[in-house]
């Protein structure tokens, strides 16, 4: 029988940096470009940028500038301290015998070490937590995604690991006498999505092939593969309806052959995608706005049956589990739908584990005027939050509601808002160096579905900007940060260097008021 915790939460936080490290197969003239080629997440100006500041090295010594590679360089990326985003720290064990460990693992809490995660993971929770455990810490033998809560499975002994390994790639759909094992998950789809004449327990197969196809953002990445295309994989899950509600269909999934990422393209493709899933829409294919790491999408890995090396099956069920319990304990239960395509608000929803997704607007800003920057951008706030709620249907039934926000700062009496070009940048920062500011950020909740409600104010805090040099202000704007943003500074990034102080609500500075949206998510209940 798994036994319960309470709830607890790791704060978003600074890392110690990581070291990357690459052996050159073949003659490169860049070290740039390889790196860019290697890791496409970055630009090459990105990469150029770290090899300036003496990030990289090259058989052991700093290559301090771009140069060429030859093959059998060894080289090393210093990546520095990032900060990593809130998640869920506490688990149910579902079982332990002293070598395997089984948790039910919460939505939110990422698995292994990758991409922008390195100690806000269950491997290095375990292996604080089991530190002084006689009998080894227990080390997770699979992934689950980070947003999949359920069944995660560790072991102690690396023989166990071995053979824990190779069952967990096998996937059958056959229960006794099958070999391998047995993976059933359970899901929440778009209400109306199943076949109309689909009953409850009925099995319905689901083989779309999956494949890479394009991905503006990532290149490529896996979705359905309507049209057949070299590479292409074969996938086959079997879908079984548990209920019908108006929140949501719940069904059971078998993998009998491929990944777990392969149930939300193959529900998506049927019609039914999966709820609140912001990747993948209907008919399967990747929206270009969205990233596999996007949450808010309604997965669990319910039951597990692996069979022993001595031909016995061990079974797991996770039960009833916290699937669809809120991630920040400090908040009541909700997922927020933001308005804005700002990453600097996303980032704060992510690290202050706020359930949401994005939509952005469309709203012409230029349209909407008025002489009180204040009621300004409450307005524009207002009419971003309105735009979206009015696109809302049944595919949205995991959002409670929309939240729209607006920035503009004020010097001198002069509205800023995002410079224009890095002349403007510069001529704005030789005004306000050494000068305060008063930056205005309009908010407006929406409630959805149900009863119209709706609260809308703007937060204001003035921020004092440190006296800067002519060379410090070219070399602020040469960044390119400037241009992003309203007022032409980022106080979350090399922004953070050119303010001297801060007086009302930091979170607002950098894009919305995290004390007003709990105010505001406990009024909304």
């Amino acid at each position: 029988m798994a036994s319960s915790t309470e709830v607890g939460w790791r704060p978003a936080t600074f890392n110690q940096g990581w070291a990357y490290a690459d052996r050159v197969d073949a003659p490169w003239a860049s070290a740039a470009a390889f790196y860019a080629a290697r890791y496409p997440h970055s630009s090459l100006e990105d990469w150029q940028e770290r090899l300036a500041g003496g990030e990289i090295h090259r058989n052991g010594h700093p290559l301090g500038a771009d140069g060429a590679l030859v093959a059998g360089d060894r080289l090393v990326w210093h990546r520095p301290p990032w900060r990593e985003g809130a998640v869920p720290a506490t688990w149910a064990v579902v079982h332990d015998d002293g070598d395997l460990l089984v948790i039910d693992k919460p939505s939110g809490l990422p698995v292994l070490p990758a991409g922008g995660w390195l100690e806000h993971t269950a491997l290095r929770l375990l292996e604080r937590r089991h530190a002084s455990d006689p009998a080894g810490v227990p080390r997770p033998v699979h992934r689950l995604g980070r947003f999949t809560s359920g069944l995660l499975v560790c072991a102690r002994r690396p023989e166990s690991r071995r053979w824990l390994s190779a069952r967990l790639r096998e996937s059958t759909a056959h229960q006794e006498g099958g070999v391998g094992c047995r993976k059933v998950y359970q899901a929440l789809l778009v209400p109306g999505g199943l076949p109309p004449a689909l009953a409850p327990g009925e099995p319905l197969t689901l083989d779309t092939p999956i494949g890479r196809r394009p991905h503006p953002r990532l290149g490529r990445i896996w979705c359905a593969a309507l049209e057949a295309q070299p590479g292409d994989l074969a996938a086959r899950s079997t879908l079984r309806l548990l209920e019908r509600t108006t929140a949501g269909d719940r069904v059971e999934i078998t993998i009998a052959s491929g990944r777990p990422h392969q149930i939300r393209i193959h529900c998506a493709a049927l019609g039914a995608p999966l709820l609140g899933d912001p990747l993948y829409a209907s008919g399967g294919q990747a929206r270009a706005d969205a990233l596999p790491g996007d949450g808010g999408y309604r997965l669990r890995a319910q039951r597990l049956a692996i069979q022993r090396p001595d031909g016995s099956f061990w079974r797991l069920d996770a039960g009833g589990g916290a699937a669809h319990a809120r991630v920040n304990p400090l908040l009541p239960p909700a997922m927020l739908l933001l308005a804005s395509a700002s990453p600097a608000r996303r980032r704060l929803l992510e690290q202050a584990g706020v359930p949401h997704r994005v939509k952005v607007s469309g709203v012409d800003e230029d349209g909407i005027q008025d002489p009180d920057p204040v009621r300004l951008v409450q307005r524009l706030a207002q009419a971003k939050a309105l735009a979206v709620r009015r696109t809302l249907g049944a595919a949205d039934g995991d959002v409670n509601a929309v939240l729209g926000c607006d920035s503009l700062l004020v010097f001198d009496g002069e509205v800023f808002g995002k410079p224009g070009d890095p002349a403007e940048a510069i001529s704005r920062w030789r005004r306000m160096a050494g000068g305060w500011g008063a930056l205005h950020t309009g908010h407006c909740l929406l409630r959805w579905p149900g009863e119209p409600q709706e609260w809308c104010t703007t937060v204001t805090t003035r921020v004092q900007f440190a006296p800067l040099s002519e060379e410090d202000i070219q070399a602020y704007v040469a960044s390119g940060e400037p241009l992003q943003c309203a007022g032409g500074f980022a106080l979350e990034g090399r922004g953070g260097l050119v303010v001297e102080r801060i007086e009302g609500c930091f979170s607002s500075v950098i894009g919305l008021s995290l004390p007003l949206l709990r105010r505001w998510l406990g009024e909304l209940g």
